[in-house]
């Protein structure tokens, strides 16, 4: 009919109202399209945190502090792994260590089958089983023997640092020398007497109370002595100088 004009409507997915066809863009209509390009989706602000790492570097848990060195199971475990399949990177991977330590333990275990530490070639002790004993004997026969003492005494070829370390390692510690003065029987009895006689005193009489010594200058230097001895033992007579 002449003046009819036929307009072809779809429903809009998002608003749910019908709009022209001319402004449909996919099954939503243009003013939809264009708000959901320009505003952020709310699900996004909604995306709940990835989860926490593990505390463990590895899935068989390493032990804390040991990073650069695989524990017996974890060596294992690259080997079962790459036998059922796995290759060096996925490996490396899930134990948390480089490809090349795994391809390190690959190769140990072909060689070798063999997991366990090679034997490290340490520094080797420049003194014997006996001459350690040797220097524990003379340091408790004489207390106060330095190790220069020793080295001359025993005529050791080795440094005073290694006598030193050597009496360190069975417990005997280079210490000011304490000292133990004699007391006459008169100097006793007159020590006790002034204990009972000043013992029942009260707190506030005794705050009022001036203590006062004598004190000595020595003319000539006296050098500190000083004494082996193993910890809490400066009052056994064995390691105190007499006066």
């Amino acid at each position: 009919m002449p003046g009819l004009l036929l307009c072809v409507q779809f429903e809009c997915s998002a608003c749910g109202l019908w709009k022209a066809a001319r402004y449909k863009h996919g099954s939503k209509c243009n003013d939809c399209h264009h708000a959901a390009q320009h505003t952020p989706p709310a699900a996004a602000a909604a995306t709940p945190a990835p989860p926490a790492p593990s505390s463990h570097l590895s899935m068989f848990g390493r032990p804390s502090g040991c990073i650069d060195q695989l524990t017996t199971v974890e060596r294992a475990a690259i080997v079962t792994l790459h036998g059922v399949g796995w290759t060096v990177r996925a490996i490396a991977e899930e134990l948390r260590c480089s490809e090349q330590t795994v391809s390190l333990w690959l190769t140990r275990w072909n060689e070798t089958h063999s997991l366990e530490d090679s034997e490290r070639s340490g520094r080797p002790r420049c003194t014997t089983d006996e001459t350690d004993q040797q220097i524990g004997l003379l340091s408790d026969h004489k207390t106060t023997s330095t190790p220069r003492d020793i080295q001359r005494e025993l005529r050791l070829p080795v440094s005073l640092d290694t006598i030193d370390r050597r009496l360190t390692e069975i417990g005997l510690f280079g210490r000011v020398q304490e000292t133990e003065y004699a007391l006459s029987e008169f100097d006793i009895q007159r020590r006790l007497a002034f204990a009972n006689e000043y013992k029942d005193r009260s707190e506030d009489w005794w705050a009022d109370v001036m203590f006062s010594d004598e004190t000595s200058f020595p003319l000539q230097y006296h050098p500190r002595v000083y004494v082996r001895r193993p910890p809490g033992m400066a009052h056994d007579p064995k390691f105190m100088r007499q006066e």
